[in-house]
């Protein structure tokens, strides 16, 4: 994920702002995320937030001001993975719609839903052969750590000390 942040000072702080005025602000932060990227295409993006003259706000859409910021964080995918999901929605799932939706988006909306997001929240992601350790605070996701221990290790651990203790394992 790529956290973008961009301020624009309006001409008129009178005129309301426009959902074409936000979302030209965002292509122009998908392009800059475009570009920084070297072989990764942009699968997505999450509004973090958006202020109007310094105040934060939930939607910049029809409220006046001289200064509106947006920050967005981006999602990236591997354009061969891409192509590979969006031809299988094409064949299994023609009429379906294709969301991709990274680690750190899922950590910022649990956050969010158990307001721990403006404290410093520790995560820890239990995946398969390996368990992740992230720090959230405010928006910010900082990967502390990976411990080579998940549920299949466990899995395979408790097998090997079934068959060991029945006399049919090693």
């Amino acid at each position: 994920d790529l956290k973008l942040e961009k301020k624009i000072y309006r001409q008129d702080s009178k005129i309301k702002i426009s959902r074409e005025e936000v979302m030209s602000i965002l292509k122009n932060l998908e392009s800059e995320a475009a570009t920084s990227s070297n072989s990764l295409v942009v699968a997505g993006h999450d509004i973090l937030g958006s202020k109007i003259n310094g105040y934060d706000i939930a939607l910049p859409e029809d409220y006046e001001g001289k200064s509106l910021e947006i920050a967005t964080v981006f999602t990236f995918l591997n354009p061969a993975l891409q192509k590979t999901i969006e031809d299988a929605k094409n064949k299994f799932f023609p009429r379906a719609k294709v969301q991709y939706i990274s680690d750190s988006r899922l950590m910022r909306y649990i956050s969010k839903k158990t307001k721990t997001i403006n404290t410093p929240t520790l995560i820890l992601s239990v995946d398969g052969d390996a368990t992740g350790i992230y720090l959230i605070s405010m928006d910010d996701i900082q990967h502390i750590g990976l411990l080579p221990f998940g549920p299949k290790t466990l899995a395979r651990r408790v097998a090997t000390a079934y068959y060991a203790a029945d006399g049919e394992g090693t």
